[in-house]
């Protein structure tokens, strides 16, 4: 249940990918998103298209920007949203931030966004505490740097694997399940 009522014990903060959007003239999926926002747990903002938003939890702001941060309607104009929403929920803060979306900076997702669209994301968050960024679209588990940020991709679902994330203090640990393992 999207919040935390179901057999998962947490809210559910779900975004979309290619698969969802790039295989279809309309995405039941999207429609599907944007009613669940509108009721999803502790969002501290949404989109005026209703796809992208931020949530507060324990002192750490998360921003859920899709499919990848960008300025067109495949991306949802989700880099506009993300400049809005860290000058107007973070400010000068200093307080982490946890971005994802489903493209990353690996080999195979460098051919799904441009080079300026990852410049222009990097300009806009230049200067936050960003503490993480996470993204999918791979199906295997890869922790690596991105301008000195910290990414991490979590894998396939479908096969039992999954991030797990704890934040304590100033400390961020991520461990890996996959499969059994």
């Amino acid at each position: 249940a999207v919040d935390g009522s179901g057999r998962l014990n947490y809210p559910v903060y779900e975004g979309y990918g290619n698969h969802d959007v790039d295989n279809t003239t309309h995405s039941y999926t999207l429609d599907g998103i944007r009613e669940r926002n509108l009721i999803r747990p502790g969002i501290t903002h949404l989109s005026e298209n209703g796809l992208n938003y931020s949530w507060d939890w324990q002192g750490v702001h998360f921003v859920n920007l899709n499919i990848y941060p960008g300025m067109n309607e495949r991306s949802a104009y989700s880099l506009e949203f993300l400049e809005e929403d860290l000058r107007d929920y973070v400010g000068d803060s200093n307080r982490p931030v946890v971005l994802m979306h489903h493209f990353g900076f690996d080999g195979f997702s460098l051919d799904w966004w441009s080079d300026l669209e990852r410049q222009a994301y990097a300009d806009v968050i230049d200067g936050y505490n960003i503490v993480g960024i996470f993204h999918g679209h791979l199906h295997t588990t890869l922790k690596y740097q991105w301008n000195g940020y910290d990414v991490f991709n979590g894998s396939s679902a479908h096969n039992g694997n999954f991030l797990v994330v704890r934040i304590q203090g100033d400390q961020m640990d991520v461990a890996s399940r996959e499969g059994d393992q």
